[in-house]
């Protein structure tokens, strides 16, 4: 969790104290002027210009220089024309920190020691020098992001609803909410001109672990069946009869896919073809059985809501899982988090919502955001997401090769 900002394909080393380079080479947004000018040379404040432009970058949401072309980015840059635009409200501190940073004057730039012990990085305690490790799966809670910044932010709770329907139409509710927030943004963008896609709520309805063997089966609730084999290649078809095959690489651990269809696809894949069906047909209740001949028990959860949304492309799949003592869950690509107990509470991150859904034993939802979620007074609920954070922050610092034949004891 020490984040560290770097870019060394150009790097260079000086020689000597006093040792000037002048080569002009770098990425235009971040080229110091002094680079572009190239008659004096330039040494270690080209760095700091460049970690200027990055804290600009990571408040605002653009390049300070940035421009529809490179050599009107370089005439901005000698200029040192930027901005603070209105639209985005950032503290004095670091209006005045990135000021102090952005100078033309190598020699009048603050030194990194003095970037270090500017008032930015000293607003009430001091700044942590490492985060959770569960902040890269959801925000710090309130209470431990107040020490830092002295107020408690503003935030809107849901309360407790009775479901009007079975336990798990919880996630109805959620599908009713994300449909109208698409026609109210659709009608916002089109009022403005444009039309942007919105993040698919897609989720694990039914399951069949069978990972004692060949892995875990399982439903989504867009009508795509899926399987996260022993070896971590996956299978998902959809609807039509396609699926997809991924693999991971080993040298730069990324995902290929291959796509085919259940009448053409390669002889290598025969088994777990085979298997996908099966899986397939247990979880449609086609196979009352599914058990090796040693008898191995085979374990199926249905939290099935009665919906399949099949306007929903199916490019969702799970991507890791983890059985522990209390909980199964699951980390689909959507980003969704889903954890359900034996106790058959669940809990939901939802990170396009920013939310946590929570149903309780009786089948009631609480929908609250992510930054408030851990302050709740149900102490249920924040036992069950302290477990949940507990369980992320397990799987982000092992990062297991085999998630889903591993368990946590």
């Amino acid at each position: 969790m020490q984040l560290k900002i770097g870019d060394f394909g150009l790097a260079t080393k000086l020689e000597f104290e006093g040792d000037r380079k002048r080569t002009i080479c770098g990425t235009p947004n971040y080229i110091a002027p002094e680079i572009l000018d190239g008659k004096q040379g330039h040494s270690y404040e080209v760095d700091v210009w460049s970690f200027g432009v990055i804290m600009y970058t990571l408040l605002i949401g653009k390049p300070p220089f940035e421009a529809s072309d490179i050599k009107a980015t370089y005439r901005r840059i000698r200029a040192n024309a930027y901005s603070f635009p209105d639209r985005v409200v950032i503290s004095n501190n670091a209006k005045d920190l990135i000021t102090k940073i952005l100078n033309l004057d190598p020699a009048k730039r603050l030194t990194i020691s003095e970037i270090h012990d500017h008032s930015f990085f000293h607003n009430g305690n001091s700044i942590p020098k490492l985060l959770p490790a569960s902040t890269l799966a959801c925000p710090p809670s309130n209470s431990y992001a107040k020490q830092f910044y002295g107020s408690k932010p503003k935030v809107e709770v849901y309360t407790l609803e009775k479901p009007k329907e079975e336990s798990n139409s919880l996630f109805k509710s959620v599908t009713n909410r994300v449909r109208s927030s698409e026609k109210k943004m659709k009608m916002k963008e089109e009022k403005a001109g444009g039309r942007k896609s919105v993040a698919e709520l897609v989720w694990v309805r039914k399951w069949v672990d069978f990972s004692s063997k060949y892995g875990l089966g399982y439903f989504l609730s867009n009508g795509t069946f899926g399987v996260f084999f022993n070896d971590s290649t996956k299978i998902i078809l959809d609807i039509n009869g396609k699926f997809n095959y991924i693999e991971r690489r080993y040298k730069d651990k990324q995902e290929i896919v291959f796509s085919h269809t259940l009448q053409d696809y390669p002889k290598g894949l025969n088994k777990k073809v085979t298997l996908l069906q099966h899986f397939k047909n247990y979880l449609e209740g086609k196979h009352k059985k599914f058990e090796d001949a040693a008898g191995t028990k085979v374990e199926t959860k249905d939290y099935s809501d009665g919906i399949i949304d099949k306007s929903i492309t199916p490019t969702v799949y799970v991507k890791k899982w983890l059985r522990t003592r209390h909980a199964i869950m699951f980390r689909l690509s959507n980003k969704i988090v889903q954890v359900n107990f034996q106790d058959h509470t669940e809990v939901v991150l939802n990170s396009q919502f920013h939310e946590v859904i929570y149903v309780n034993k009786k089948g009631e939802r609480l929908i609250c955001p992510l930054t408030a979620a851990l302050e709740s007074t149900n102490p249920e609920m924040s036992k069950r997401l302290k477990y949940t954070k507990d369980i992320l922050t397990y799987m982000l610092s092992t990062n297991q090769h085999h998630e889903g034949k591993n368990s946590m004891r």
